[in-house]
């Protein structure tokens, strides 16, 4: 037994010790359901948030207990491990949260088949005996802010302002889709007016070819006929002359 624990012993009675330094180191967490931002020396919280400091350490003996040394007046907080860890919730920061947080963990142990032997005395007394361990972690540093804005005042901004630009999202998007297939729309009516105009004319030409050859055919034939009439009347003319003659 090193020099530096405690012990008190009363015959045929339980003997209890107190030990430190022989359980593994425990650990100090922060944990908070709103954004924190974490500076150089440890956590920081908006005044009016909650937060919750958890102790937690390695299993080495069932049960115990963990004190959760306060920053101001040497207040703690005490709960019973369960699963090796306890948690402390704190449902509103203010100023008198700020400063350094430690957990110590603190777990008694009984041992039945020891013996002790009595100072000054030379018997050996059976046990049982009763060890208190301890053993603290860390400490955490927490600042505590100001908060820029409620939390309910940011949700109450931040949601409308998220469906204003979705919202114009969505029209952005609809409206250069939609001035996509109107040009389209038109660029292809263009097109289609433009090979009709050129069906149309395409039709109009060979209407008037057509027109062309029948007007000239008529004419061919009326000349024809013209000619065949004048040879016949010349014709006609030279047998009255003959006969003139005779």
């Amino acid at each position: 037994m090193s020099d530096s624990e405690e012990h008190t012993y009363t015959h045929d009675k339980a003997v209890e010790l107190t030990c430190s330094g022989l359980l593994v180191q425990p650990r100090i967490s922060f944990s908070s359901p709103t954004r924190v931002s974490r500076g150089r020396q440890g956590p920081e919280v908006f005044q009016g948030h909650s937060f919750t400091i958890t102790c937690f350490t390695h299993p080495q003996y069932p049960g115990g207990s963990f004190h959760l040394k306060l920053p101001r007046n040497n207040r703690s907080h005490t709960q019973t491990a369960v699963n090796h860890s306890a948690s402390f919730l704190f449902p509103a920061a203010d100023d008198s949260h700020q400063g350094n947080y430690s957990c110590v963990y603190e777990n008694q142990v009984t041992f039945q088949n020891e013996k002790f032997k009595v100072e000054g005395n030379d018997d050996w007394s059976p046990g049982p005996f009763v060890y208190n361990f301890s053993s603290a972690s860390e400490p955490l540093s927490l600042t505590v802010t100001d908060s820029p804005l409620p939390a309910f005042v940011t949700r109450m901004l931040l949601v409308p302002i998220l469906m204003l630009i979705t919202c114009l999202s969505i029209f952005l998007i609809f409206k250069k889709w939609s001035h996509l297939f109107i040009r389209n729309t038109r660029q292809q009516e263009a097109a289609a007016a433009t090979v009709q105009y050129e069906n149309i004319e395409l039709v109009s030409l060979q209407s008037r070819a057509e027109e062309k050859q029948n007007v000239d055919r008529g004419a061919g034939e009326e000349l024809l006929t013209d000619l065949e009439q004048e040879e016949q009347e010349k014709e006609e003319e030279e047998e009255e002359e003959e006969q003139n003659r005779n």
